[in-house]
């Protein structure tokens, strides 16, 4: 492979990069220990508890029903 051949695809690779990196957000976020986790939906705003146990997981909340939510 030749120098502007290599130029170009390092090039259209970096661009790939920039333009798909929207789309590999995370959907959920987790956050917990000693067996309790908080999963959080990122593109919703529901988060729900949830048990390592035999309770399983809390039904999903939304944030604004909360009484401290934000207005």
């Amino acid at each position: 492979m030749d120098t502007p051949k290599a130029l170009f695809a390092g090039l259209a690779l970096i661009a790939v990069a920039i333009l798909f990196n929207g789309f590999m957000q995370p959907r959920y976020t987790i956050a917990g220990g000693a067996g309790w986790a908080w999963v959080m939906d990122t593109k919703t705003g529901m988060f729900r508890g949830c048990n390592g146990g035999t309770e399983g997981c809390q039904h999903w909340i939304d944030v604004t029903q909360l009484p401290l939510a934000p207005k």
